[in-house]
């Protein structure tokens, strides 16, 4: 990492990394934020506002210099700029926030002591970089008023998307703390370099700094609210990051390939090929949800609330329906999601959604058949990946389908859609083939599994702790004697949802899904399957499976 020594230093031109800490030139993040400001608004088209600009419902009016901040009420002729906040709360119940209380209060001012750090400092930046408006959820959206929560938490396009920027907090996990103050320090002290022209100055050579984001990185709703900005400056771990739709830079000026792929980019696309639009629209939801599971929600019950403003702007273009976190027109693949942890042990543990503060106990927040039934990171089956695989029987017919004549309607239910913001339970009526199969209850080792494989002549297992899966009404001991009663390899979402009974419901040739049966005779997922004989589901007639939570 090279920067000059001095901040408006003759080196300065030459070298446009910097480092901003508390040690060393600490408010330099202003006039880096101010530059990448100006630089995207005169230089890249693709970042300006296009199309009906709406501003948030309510917005804080900084006012000028010396003026109290309010809350005022915005209306449809309003149209100014504003700056947005994506932050962590924290764990503090006693947080300054707009509601039915101190509505009135804050339309008339707002005593900035009374703000958390994070609210002041976002207060001040704002100021300093000359915006009037900012954005703040705690501020803005009435707290404990479950109408405004659910109307707002649909608009989070209009403030991201909006929003001429975004601040991200990733320093601080606490909004009570400061999040512009860098406290990082070097391992080893940075090196001063005369340039070699005369009279151009010094500059600093330091080690790389980290690229972490920081603990927003972490946090369910901040995944969103990241995707629909349009320029965002990030207060990461040990430098700043500048983002918008065309470059990604660091404080220290290194140039990075962002991961997050623009969904405006996708929104708009000029590409004359439907199909291929509709796989990147596909590809990029895939991302968004490994992304997503990976984080953590204060209120697990939001998970879908969380992603609203993703989901409904997608489900528009694809023409789909959303259910529970999946796309109607691309259901089969959808289902055959998997824990991360039984994938690989390096993605962390799973569980079943767990209560909070905020959501007692039992969690259940959607349907069995959903990735978001579960707490942790999930894998998706990729789209190319997919399409080499067999969903139809040697007549031509589908392995699974709706159970509605000439129709791709999954599901009658009117529960689930990209306007719902909870979805507990969906039920999809799908014709396919099941069949019955026991299940062996010692775990295999692995090298009875790798002989299992070579000897039906099958890849190697995606499935981490499988289980052997036989013939119904053959014994347990059976099984593991005689690989003739074998027929699946199966894996359990979780160890201790393991029943010996199993329901398998074909989807591909290659892959299903493992169900217990309920007592009204709707089935659960409890995990997948690989079939190893191939003439196991021969003869099986086609029949109902309600699927449900």
């Amino acid at each position: 990492m090279v920067s000059p020594t001095k901040d408006g230093d003759a080196s300065g031109s030459r070298t446009p990394g910097r480092i901003c800490t508390a040690e060393y030139d600490p408010d330099s993040y202003i006039t880096l934020t101010r530059n990448f400001l100006e630089k995207c608004t005169r230089s890249h088209p693709t970042c300006k506002f296009e199309g009906r600009y709406e501003m948030p419902t309510r917005v804080i009016d900084i006012g000028n210099k010396g003026d109290r901040p309010r809350l005022i009420v915005t209306g449809p002729d309003m149209k100014e700029e504003f700056v947005a906040l994506s932050y962590c709360w924290g764990p503090a119940t006693d947080t300054f926030t707009l509601n039915n209380h101190t509505m009135n209060e804050m339309l008339k001012g707002i005593d900035e002591s009374r703000l958390v750090a994070a609210h002041r400092e976002t207060l001040g930046l704002s100021r300093q970089l000359g915006f009037r408006y900012i954005w703040i959820d705690a501020l803005c959206i009435v707290q404990g008023d479950k109408q405004d929560w659910e109307r707002e938490s649909k608009l989070m396009a209009r403030v991201y998307g909006n929003a001429a920027l975004t601040i991200i907090a990733g320093r601080s996990a606490d909004a009570r703390n400061s999040f512009i103050t860098n406290q990082y320090k070097q391992l080893a002290p940075c090196c001063e370099f005369p340039l070699a022209d005369s009279g151009s100055g010094t500059v600093r050579v330091g080690l790389f700094r980290s690229r972490d984001y920081g603990i927003t990185q972490t946090r369910g709703w901040c995944c969103q609210e990241r995707r629909l900005s349009r320029r965002v400056v990030v207060f990461g771990e040990e430098q700043l990051f500048f983002i918008c739709r065309r470059t990604c830079h660091s404080e220290d000026y290194i140039y990075h390939k962002d991961s997050t792929v623009s969904l405006y980019g996708l929104l708009n696309a000029t590409d004359g090929d439907p199909q291929l639009r509709k796989d990147r629209l596909l590809e990029y939801w895939d991302a968004v949800v490994v992304d997503f599971s990976k984080r953590q929600l204060s209120n697990p019950h939001d998970v879908f609330a969380a992603l609203a403003s993703i989901a409904a702007p997608i489900s528009e273009a694809l023409g789909s329906r959303y259910l529970a976190g999946m796309w109607e027109c691309d259901l089969i693949r959808c289902l055959l999601w998997r824990p991360g942890y039984r994938v690989t042990k390096s993605l962390g543990s799973a569980t079943r959604p767990k209560p909070t503060r905020f959501a007692p106990a039992p969690v259940i927040r959607a349907p069995s058949w959903s990735w978001a039934a579960i707490e942790g990171t999930v894998m998706l089956v990729l789209l190319r990946q997919f399409r080499r695989m067999k969903i139809k029987d040697q007549s031509g017919v589908l392995l699974a389908r709706p159970n509605h004549q000439g129709s791709d309607i999954w599901t009658v239910d009117t529960c689930c859609g990209a306007d719902k913001l909870h979805m507990p339970s969906c039920e999809l009526q799908i014709l396919g083939h099941v069949q019955e199969a026991v299940v062996l209850p010692e775990t295999p080792s692995l090298d009875l599994l790798d002989s299992i494989r070579r000897q039906f002549q099958k890849p190697k297992a995606t499935f981490r702790h499988a289980v052997l899966l036989g013939r119904k009404h053959v014994n347990g001991s059976d099984l593991s004697k005689d690989l003739e009663t074998f027929v699946a390899l199966g894996m359990f979402d979780f160890d201790d949802e393991a029943t010996d009974k199993v329901f398998c419901l074909q989807l591909t040739i290659e892959e299903g899904l493992m169900l217990r049966k309920n007592d009204n005779g709707t089935f659960q997922r409890i995990g997948l399957f690989q079939p190893y004989k191939d003439n196991w589901f021969n003869g099986v007639e086609e029949t109902e499976v309600s699927y449900t939570s």
